[in-house]
C-alpha cells in the first residue's frame, strides 16, 4: 500500500545554520492517493523568538509557544509517524534543511534516513511553469485551488492545500484530466465562479488569453467578490499587452484581499512592464512583507532597483534571491 504524507514547517527565520528553529510541524497522511484524516500537527517551544518578518507570515506569537514541548520531547512520535513514507514537501530543500538541524541538535540520524523518499514539488513546478512563480498561493490561484482559509502561513494548512487533487493532477502533467473535470463541473453548474475560473487559469497555461478571457469575464460576472479570477484575469490582460486593464483587475483583487502577496508581486510585474519602476519596487516592497521567502520577487525588485540606479540595493537584492533559489537567475 503507497502511503505518502503531505509535510510543512513554519520556522522563526530563514536560516536553520544561523539558530533559526522549528516551531510548527503539519503532516497530512494519504494512501493510495487518498486522504485518510490520520494528521499530525504539532507546535513547539523554539526556545528563541521569531524574527519579526517571520511573525508577520505564520503569525505564531511567541506568546504562544511558551509552554509547548521542545521539538526533542516529541521527536519519537514525530519519527515514527514519518516511518518509511514518502515525503511530499514544497520547496523541500528548506524543510528538510530545518528537520536535520533539529536531529543534529539531539544526536539523531538525518531526516533521509528515517522516510523512503522526498518528492520536492516545487522542483516539479519549475519542470512545469518554468520562470513563474511557484509559491504555493500562486499554484493555488494557478490552478484554481480555494486557500481562501490561508490568510497567513500555517503548517497544517498547507500541508492540505498540497493534498488537493488539483495540484496534485496539474503536477503529474495531467492537463486533460484537468479540463475533463471542470468541464463536468461547469455541465453540472455552468455558472460556477471557482469552476470558470480554474478553467480560466488552463487556458493561461495553453497560452490562450482571449480564451482565458471570456471564462474570467464569466467567473466575475457570476461572482464579483471571488479575488483569485480578477487576479488571473490581469494576468490574461498583462499577457496581451493590455497593461491598464491588468492593472485595473489585479487592484480589484488587492481591494478584495488586502495584502496577498502574490497580488503584490503581480502589480509590481505589471509596472515593470510599463517603466515604471519606482512603483514597481512600492509593490514588490509590499509583496516582500508578507512572503519575505519568494525568490522570484526578490530577484524582480532587484532588476526594478537597477533601473533606478540603485545598483547597491539591486545587489543586495539579487544575492538574497540567490539564497533562496540558486537557481533564479537562470
Amino acid at each position: 500500500m503507497s502511503r505518502q504524507i503531505v509535510l510543512d514547517t513554519e520556522t522563526t527565520g530563514l536560516s536553520a545554520d544561523s539558530g533559526d528553529r522549528i516551531i510548527e510541524l503539519g503532516c497530512v497522511e494519504l494512501l493510495n492517493r487518498k486522504l485518510t484524516g490520520n494528521n499530525l500537527h504539532l507546535y513547539f517551544n523554539p526556545g528563541r523568538n521569531s524574527h519579526e518578518d517571520a511573525l508577520k507570515v505564520h503569525g505564531i506569537s511567541n506568546e504562544f509557544l511558551k509552554d509547548k514541548p521542545k521539538f526533542a520531547e516529541t521527536v519519537d512520535e514525530i519519527l515514527e509517524y514519518l516511518q518509511g513514507a514518502e515525503i511530499i514537501i514544497h520547496n523541500a530543500a528548506f524543510d528538510v534543511g530545518f528537520l536535520n538541524k533539529e536531529l543534529e541538535l539531539i544526536g539523531r540520524p538525518a531526516f533521509g534516513s528515517h522516510v523512503a523518499s522526498v518528492t520536492d514539488t516545487l522542483a516539479m513546478a519549475k519542470e512545469l511553469y518554468p520562470g513563474k512563480r511557484n509559491s504555493l498561493d500562486a499554484l493555488c490561484d494557478r490552478l484554481g485551488v480555494d486557500n481562501s482559509g490561508r490568510t497567513l502561513h500555517g503548517a497544517l494548512l498547507d500541508a492540505e492545500l498540497l493534498a488537493d487533487r488539483g495540484l496534485t493532477r496539474s503536477y503529474a502533467g495531467d492537463g486533460a484530466g484537468a479540463r475533463a473535470d471542470l468541464d463536468a463541473a461547469l455541465r453540472a453548474e455552468p455558472k460556477s465562479a471557482y469552476a470558470l475560473n480554474a478553467r480560466g487559469r488552463l487556458e493561461l497555461e495553453a497560452d490562450r488569453y482571449e480564451a482565458a478571457v471570456k471564462d474570467l469575464d464569466a467567473a466575475i460576472k457570476s461572482d464579483p467578490d471571488y479575488a483569485p479570477s480578477f487576479a488571473n484575469r490581469s494576468i490574461a490582460y498583462r499577457e496581451l499587452g493590455r497593461y491598464d486593464r491588468a492593472l485595473k483587475d489585479i487592484n480589484q483583487a488587492s481591494a478584495l484581499l488586502p495584502d496577498t502577496p502574490l497580488y503584490q508581486a503581480l502589480k509590481g510585474d505589471i509596472y515593470r512592464l510599463m517603466d515604471d519602476h519606482l512603483q514597481a519596487v512600492e509593490a514588490f516592497d509590499a509583496s516582500l512583507k508578507g512572503d519575505p521567502a519568494d525568490a522570484s520577487v526578490w530577484w524582480a525588485r532587484g532588476q526594478s532597483k537597477a533601473e533606478l540606479g540603485d545598483l547597491r540595493g539591486a545587489e543586495a537584492d539579487k544575492a538574497q534571491a540567490l539564497k533562496l533559489d540558486p537557481k533564479i537567475a537562470g
